[in-house]
């Protein structure tokens, strides 16, 4: 049975999300407890690598409304840490009856992302897999979304890894578009370059570039 403090929790999501009407309130819980850690990384004395440096709400908010739209096929997150961003997308999935891999190689972040997914009761339609994505993304097809958000140097290589099982249509997604717009140079360059790739960097949060791959 939920308590009346989940009630309230739930209640608050909904009154923030706009389109988003209905957060279960497991899903509000651990959003909200993440939230609260994110904050006091920032405030305590934890080691950068150690911090969960996760996206803002309306970020993922923008990630839940535009998963919506993807075509069929498997979803794909890299970057887990504490599970936030794979909530958001995990809500997607589940009005859409898609499935998310999310992929981490920290192993302490690997075992919170685990904890939050199941206490948030989303591992019917969310599996966290440890690994280097730059290798575990190539195996998985096909792959209709793609949210990238891990060190600015795996950027370039976890596309070329996912773009030959992208159907037409497919959405990619990154994050850190204008935080890091240095570190992602040469992402920006691969994006230019691409003829497969229709992009634009959408000022929200941390700066998102959002692509469609190309219909033939």
């Amino acid at each position: 049975m939920s308590s009346g403090s989940d009630r309230q929790t739930a209640k608050h999501y909904r009154t923030q999300t706009g389109v988003i009407r209905e957060i279960p309130s497991a899903v509000a819980v651990q959003m909200r407890r993440l939230e609260r850690t994110d904050r006091e990384d920032t405030t305590r004395d934890v080691p950068f690598a150690e911090r969960l440096r996760q996206i803002p709400r309306e970020t993922g908010r923008f990630l839940a409304i535009v998963a919506g739209g993807a075509p069929a096929g498997h979803w794909v997150e890299v970057g887990t840490s504490g599970g936030y961003s794979a909530l958001w997308l995990g809500m997607a999935c589940l009005q859409r009856g898609a499935q998310l891999t999310t992929i981490e190689n920290d192993a302490a972040k690997l075992a919170r992302a685990n904890e939050t997914v199941r206490a948030a009761e989303l591992t019917s339609c969310v599996e966290v897999r440890a690994g280097d994505a730059r290798e575990v993304v190539g195996s998985i097809r096909p792959i209709s979304l793609i949210f990238i958000d891990c060190i600015s140097e795996a950027y370039c290589e976890v596309l070329d890894a996912a773009l030959p099982n992208m159907p037409p249509g497919a959405i990619l997604l990154a994050d850190n578009a204008t935080s890091h717009s240095d570190e992602l140079e040469d992402f920006v360059r691969r994006l230019a370059d691409d003829d497969e790739i229709d992009w634009v960097v959408v000022p929200v949060g941390k700066g998102v570039f959002y692509g469609r791959k190309r219909f033939a």
